[in-house]
């Protein structure tokens, strides 16, 4: 699937704001997402799924801590938004966005 690859991504969070997310590589392959990064947290794997409308559901599990589950869409033009969510007392909203030398080669919309 064209969307594998090099991201940029960053979630938000009161007292926290704006965190990045870095060296962020994720991979799309039969409804699969699979993808590995680092933020202000620690190291970091997703695993989780999509459908062909581009909505999508990842679970963040930081090595040795503790997990987020992320609900998004895609965009259609290389980028993933959507709600983080830790239990029902904590979410916010990220961005997951392709790197730009992947944008030009993704299809307006080919989930």
């Amino acid at each position: 699937m064209t969307l594998s690859g090099r991201y940029r991504g960053y979630w938000e969070q009161p007292n926290f704001g704006r965190q990045p997310m870095i060296d962020l590589v994720l991979h799309f392959e039969d409804c699969v997402i699979s993808g590995v990064g680092e933020d202000v947290v620690g190291e970091f794997h997703f695993l989780g799924s999509y459908d062909t409308q581009g909505n999508l559901v990842l679970v963040k599990k930081y090595h040795g801590k503790h997990e987020v589950r992320y609900v998004g869409h895609y965009d259609g033009e290389g980028t993933i938004h959507g709600t983080w969510y830790i239990g029902e007392l904590w979410s916010g909203p990220f961005a997951l966005t392709a790197e730009p030398r992947d944008v030009a080669d993704l299809p307006i919309i080919d989930l």
